[in-house]
């Protein structure tokens, strides 16, 4: 996955998180790993303790399973599904014919993010 990778550095005092270091193209980066536990909870002490260790991120990109992705015929195994916008889901609810209401407001990448989303879908 990565072009090159980098040694490790020591982590800020209380952060358990393991890292690879690396490289892709000429952006540095640093890939963490929920610790064997899913859910938000989780992923928030990950992101924060890796923004601790790592106070120059620029950018946070969240990668996991489409568990919330249509069916449609055109996705297959393998493929990669960017959003456009990120609606956590519990962020909303489920009214009467099987409609999804949301009840807070969605947030939107980056426009780093977006622009860099924009260039790959052309």
């Amino acid at each position: 996955m990565l072009d090159k990778e980098h040694l490790r550095l020591p982590n800020q005092a209380g952060d358990d998180n393991i890292y690879v270091l690396g490289r892709i193209d000429q952006h540095n980066v640093v890939m963490a790993c929920l610790p064997g536990q899913y859910g938000t909870n989780n992923a928030a002490i990950v992101a924060t303790n890796l923004k601790r260790s790592f106070q120059n991120i620029r950018a946070t990109l969240m990668v996991g399973i489409g568990g919330g992705s249509p069916g449609q015929a055109d996705l297959y195994l393998g493929d990669v599904v960017v959003g456009r916008r990120v609606m956590q889901y519990d962020m909303g609810k489920m009214i009467a014919g099987g409609l999804f209401q949301e009840t807070a407001d969605a947030k939107v990448p980056a426009w780093l993010l977006n622009s860099a989303v924009s260039a790959l879908s052309k």
